[in-house]
């Protein structure tokens, strides 16, 4: 079978080339109403095995000309792609800025390969009044147009995209018309491309695309068979037109835009304010931007917080009745031995706590996807770009921490999108800090136990935390490790858009699934070991009781975490800070068992003691907490935020004995804010060493665990002030002490650090 010819989708940033890919291969690919949803180039199969085709996705750019030094990684990969291995284009535009995306195409034109025009969003030109001549128009190019709409449900336009990609199968698509510029430069393209074809190093349409590239660059890196005989033509016409080179052809793609739409694109009607423009009026205010930004953020989260937690008692019971109950009382009528209940109950244990958040993580990436498909988070890179400023970071950068509340993963991942190395880096340093939905199941779980009023505000508080300590960590390296300037802001505000129901529940459903399948298997795992290191012991003394793997281990490490308010006896807190650097979805499920183990209530005492298993009494009772939550006193109370600590996925004796060892308020409200700033889970630490090096990864959880040791313990100690202020003062000044020391070895270390250290990392995808 021959190989599969590939088709690849080029266009400006939120063009809707990403829909537009799901379309066609059949996949559920990230969108987003905001750039830099796509940061690598994904390949799938065409959705018609009829057609053997493969359909690859490219980030979005604005140009081709950028240089390496001021270019994102994924600009790079798109630049290096066309000139490499792109076979068939198709440039996916929005109909209602053509003249802006043409520009793009203009260069695309250049690479002389098949190519189709997809003006998307048609519908929204046509509401502003442009009225498109689509055939003038791809006469004039040279290429087939196709009007599209991925947004509408019957996909306007998908079928004569196929109709294209069946001519491109059979090799009748044809190649665009080129671009002509002035005499001169053809003169010094058509001399290059002779003595490339002599050498035989490329084909003639690759050579013509590489000399305008090394044309058009402000600092090119010509190819080296041309390269004296180049500059000597470019240093000619700088003095025949009076300006550079570069300057002339970026004037010539407009005007050659200019002539392309000339009587083929008309504005019909004049809209004094689009709906953009009156929203935006209010959106976008001066004073008024700011305070509906953080309003929108807090709205998030209650909704998370209330509405999400709706659902959870019945899912919870439903699982613990099945996989718990169900599983252990089989296993002790085939007479199994206790420690084998165990652990296969600490399994379903695990499976029901990851489940019943379900409702949790799905509302919160449910109201994502919304701000995402309206076009709000644009305007929200846009508005914290001042702020953002303060730490030489660009506006976008606040993307890629949006998508850490989240998972941390994409989030290093999206940051390919910056402009520059130093950007990256930065926002790579700063995203762990990001509360990522994982962590929010320890604070639902701890803030529902031992705060009944007013959790969603700890939840919230939380969130800010780890904000500020981004941005400390952004202020503290800018003026060490990452002392470069950042670049100017560049963003495209989209349209607003309303989201349709089934795309924000695609969203929902893929992230839920993501979020599953990533958990599910982690927790399985660990918490079977957790459970096995619980029954095995260093002894083999059968005579006494001898002390667990899991509590040795533990209390050798807990006096370190005395200074933040855990007492010895509370070893399982320090359990849950070690395997939460496996996984932070892991700590919920591990404090359940460690506490219950400490109870010291067998599973099969338990089994013994209990009415006999009922599992239609037990799913009949999980199904009546729904009305019983929906209730208008049950829903005013979660709607007002009190909760009774009996409302957790904890069991009962794993709650009193957490209640019992966790000596104050202050106490956990330390320990939530070392779990929230600490180590970041592997996965974190092997995508920020496979985005920027092992050294940088060193360095983050180095600095991650400082901080969340020095906030989390000055925190509990100011709290203890007033009852001995000399050993809370030693603490907080001697950790003060420790991070100057720390700031003044970072700036050494700047001071000597080659520059190598600063060049960009490859990626290999």
């Amino acid at each position: 079978m021959d190989a599969p010819l590939t088709v690849s989708l080029v266009g400006n940033p939120n063009c809707g080339k990403t829909t537009l890919f799901n379309l066609l291969t059949g996949q559920n690919s990230q969108t987003g109403n905001w750039s830099g949803v796509t940061v690598a180039l994904e390949k799938k199969p065409y959705i018609d095995p009829h057609l053997n085709l493969h359909v690859v996705d490219l980030p979005g750019l604005y140009s081709l000309n950028t240089t390496t030094e001021s270019a994102a990684l994924d600009e790079m990969l798109v630049r290096e792609y066309i000139l490499s291995d792109v076979k068939c284009i198709i440039n996916v535009i929005d109909a209602s800025a053509i003249a802006r995306h043409l520009y793009l195409t203009s260069q695309l034109i250049d690479r002389q390969v098949p190519m189709i025009m997809v003006l998307n969003m048609i519908d929204l030109a046509e509401a502003q009044g442009i009225k498109i001549d689509i055939d003038a128009l791809s006469q004039r190019l040279g290429m087939p147009i196709i009007p599209f709409c991925g947004t509408n449900k019957h996909h306007i336009g998908l079928s004569y995209i196929h109709k294209a990609l069946t001519d491109y199968q059979h090799q009748t698509l044809p190649c665009p018309r080129p671009c002509i510029y002035s005499s001169d430069i053809e003169q010094a393209i058509h001399t290059c491309q002779l003595a490339l074809e002599t050498m035989k190093t490329v084909s003639l349409p690759v050579s013509r695309y590489m000399t305008i590239r090394a044309l058009e660059s402000r600092k090119p890196q010509y190819p080296e068979a041309i390269s004296s005989s180049l500059v000597e033509m470019k240093k000619k016409i700088d003095q025949a037109s009076h300006e550079t080179i570069p300057f002339a052809l970026t004037s010539m793609r407009y005007r050659w835009v200019c002539n392309m739409i000339d009587k083929t694109i008309v504005q019909e009607k004049k809209i004094a304010k689009t709906m953009t423009q009156q929203i935006d009026s209010i959106v976008l205010n001066t004073y008024l931007g700011l305070p509906i930004f953080f309003a929108v953020m807090y709205a998030l989260f209650s909704i998370v917080m209330t509405v999400g937690q709706l659902f959870q008692p019945a899912i919870e019971q439903l699982v613990q009745a099945v996989c718990v109950n169900g599983v252990s009382h089989c296993l002790l009528q085939l007479h199994m031995p206790s420690a084998g209940i165990a652990i296969f109950a600490s399994i379903g244990q695990g499976l029901s706590i990851v489940v019943s958040f379900v409702p949790l993580i799905a509302i919160l990436f449910f109201c994502l996807a919304a701000l995402e498909a309206s076009g709000y988070i644009a305007r929200a890179s846009f508005l914290v770009d001042k702020i953002m400023r303060k730490i030489d970071l660009p506006g976008q950068a606040f993307v890629p921490f949006i998508v850490g509340f989240g998972c941390n993963v994409p989030a290093i991942l999206a940051t390919r999108t910056l402009p520059n190395e130093r950007d990256r880096k930065l926002s790579i340093l700063m995203n762990p800090f990001m509360s990522c939905s994982a962590r929010l199941q320890v604070f639902s779980l701890l803030t529902a136990v031992f705060f009944t009023q007013g959790s969603q505000n700890i939840v919230f508080l939380m969130y800010l935390i780890g904000i500020a300590a981004a941005l400390f960590t952004g202020l503290i390296m800018r003026k060490t490790l990452l002392t470069q300037v950042s670049n100017n802001l560049l963003l495209e505000l989209p349209a607003y858009h309303c989201p349709t129901w089934s795309l924000l529940f695609d969203k929902m459903c893929y992230k839920v699934k993501y979020f599953l399948i990533r958990t599910g298997k982690t927790i399985v795992i660990l918490v079977a070991i957790i459970q096995g290191l619980s029954y095995f012991s260093f002894t083999l003394d059968e005579q006494q009781k001898p002390e667990s793997i899991l509590v040795f281990i533990s209390k050798k490490l807990t006096p370190a975490l005395a200074p933040l308010g855990i007492i010895p006896e509370n070893w399982p807190a320090t359990l849950g800070i070690l395997t939460g650097i496996l996984a932070k979805e892991t700590v919920v499920a591990v404090l359940n068992s460690s506490y219950d183990n400490l109870s010291k209530v067998s599973v099969e005492q338990d089994l013994s003691n209990e009415l006999p298993f009922n599992l239609w009494l037990e799913v009949k009772a999980a199904l009546l907490t729904i009305p019983e939550q929906l209730n208008l006193k049950v829903m005013s109370r979660e709607l007002l935020n009190e909760k009774d600590a009996n409302d957790t996925l904890l069991s009962s004796s794993a709650k009193q004995m957490m209640q019992s060892l966790f000596t104050s308020q202050t106490s956990v409200l330390a320990y939530l804010m070392f779990i929230l700033l600490y180590i970041p889970c592997v996965s974190t630490m092997g995508a920020i060493r496979r985005e920027i090096g092992s050294k940088w990864m060193y360095f983050s959880i180095f600095w991650t665990t400082f901080l969340a040791y020095m906030v989390s313990v000055c925190f509990y100690q100011l709290s203890l002030f007033c009852v001995h202020p000399l050993t809370s003062s030693c603490w907080v000044f001697g950790l003060l002490f420790l991070m100057v020391l720390c700031i003044i070895g970072l700036r050494y270390i700047a001071s000597r650090m080659d520059a190598q250290d600063y060049r960009p990392v490859i990626i290999q995808d």
